[in-house]
């Protein structure tokens, strides 16, 4: 838990000044993303739509709430997987220019 905590903050001093990154938090292995967009942070934004969507596809299971986007992976997981989910989500930070969603 405390290595997945570890992973979390240095992936967060990463992505944190990024420019659709409202805010973003964590708490032992769960991170929490807030994804900048034109609509409120809500349970009901589009976003979320958009989220589920990029990652299954990637076959990456997060649990997206609106427009934030939560990661909670299982205790087991290792570096080299924790790596590819937050590489994916920097490659779907850098992509949502084109949904011009701010």
């Amino acid at each position: 838990i405390r290595k997945i905590n570890q992973w979390h903050m240095e992936f967060i001093l990463s992505i944190n000044q990024h420019p659709f990154v409202k805010s973003v938090r964590t708490k032992g292995i769960i991170m929490a993303i807030e994804v900048q967009t034109k609509e409120k942070t809500h349970y009901l934004n589009k976003l979320s739509e958009v989220i589920e969507k990029y990652f299954l596809e990637r076959d990456i299971l997060l649990r997206p709430l609106g427009n934030v986007l939560y990661v909670a992976p299982p205790v087991c997981i290792q570096a080299v997987e924790m790596r590819r989910i937050y590489t994916t989500i920097t490659e779907f930070l850098d992509g949502l220019s084109a949904y011009k969603l701010s």
